[in-house]
């Protein structure tokens, strides 16, 4: 999610750079899935508390704000 927020597009003609934020973004909402399935599952063995949730929920926030309100714009 850091690189996704640190590319910014140079100018105009600089489609490269959105595109690679947008996929950066990408990976980081997959990546809060993975993260929010195994905190399911090793909450639901009790080895983790219920608060755990929070990391893969604040990721994919982080993930949603890039790909739709602060994505990069030509």
């Amino acid at each position: 999610m850091l690189t996704a927020y640190m590319v910014e597009p140079d100018g105009p003609w600089d489609s490269q750079a959105v595109t690679n934020a947008g996929f950066a973004a990408g990976i980081g909402l997959v990546f809060s899935v993975v993260t929010a399935l195994l905190s399911w599952a090793f909450v639901k063995a009790e080895w983790l508390r219920r608060w755990w949730y929070t990391f893969p929920a604040g990721l994919a926030f982080a993930a949603l704000l890039r790909l739709t309100v602060l994505a990069p714009e030509l």
